[in-house]
């Protein structure tokens, strides 16, 4: 049986992966110095190759990252996140902008705004309008209890029982149904 090296092994890793989605280019690299410093000289018949090569990475949401890595904050972090948060929250259905937010909080609230977007507390609607997810869940449950009452809900009535305005309703149905949870049949949505 021929033995292959690491290196070669490790281009046909590079090549099998390519095929996942790998949005910000991480974890293979990783994977590839991790397997090289573990295993030094190692044969694919070794017993310990496939393990290394494993355990270096995971990937969820089409996000790489190490297999043991969590996110930890510090207690100044985790305040600026509370109150990024809770800055959200108290916009209800007319929430700020990301600038908004950034200017309240600085550099730390750029950071605490893209971990409670990761962490999908803060759920994008469209390129420039953020909602955390309470608020949405809701207005999905007026628009819910609307349409069994009364039947389809216009873009007016939407915006009359979420008092809000239509730069803001506007996008929230485009939203709901592009979630599937309205769907829009000429100029009303219905439940989907």
């Amino acid at each position: 049986m021929r033995r292959t090296p690491i290196p070669s092994m490790l281009n046909r890793a590079t090549h099998v992966t390519s095929k996942v989605p790998n949005p910000r280019g991480i974890g293979l690299r990783v994977a590839t110095t991790d397997a090289t410093t573990k295993l030094g000289k190692a044969t694919r018949n070794d017993t310990s190759w496939p393990t290394a090569l494993s355990i270096t990475a995971k990937v969820i949401d089409n996000k790489w990252s190490l297999a043991g890595f969590k996110t930890e904050v510090t207690k100044q972090e985790k305040g600026v996140l509370e109150k990024m948060e809770e800055f959200f929250l108290q916009g209800g259905v007319t929430p700020p902008s990301k600038e908004e937010g950034f200017t309240k909080f600085s550099v730390s609230g750029k950071n605490a705004f893209a971990m409670l977007v990761e962490q999908k507390r803060l759920i994008a609607v469209d390129k420039e309008l953020y909602y955390h997810t309470l608020t949405l869940d809701k207005v999905k449950e007026l628009v819910r209890e609307h349409i069994k009452k009364l039947g389809p809900i216009t873009a007016a009535q939407f915006r009359d029982i979420t008092k809000t305005s239509r730069k803001f309703a506007i996008p929230l149905l485009e939203y709901f149904d592009a979630i599937h949870f309205t769907k829009r049949t000429g100029d009303v949505q219905i439940l989907f």
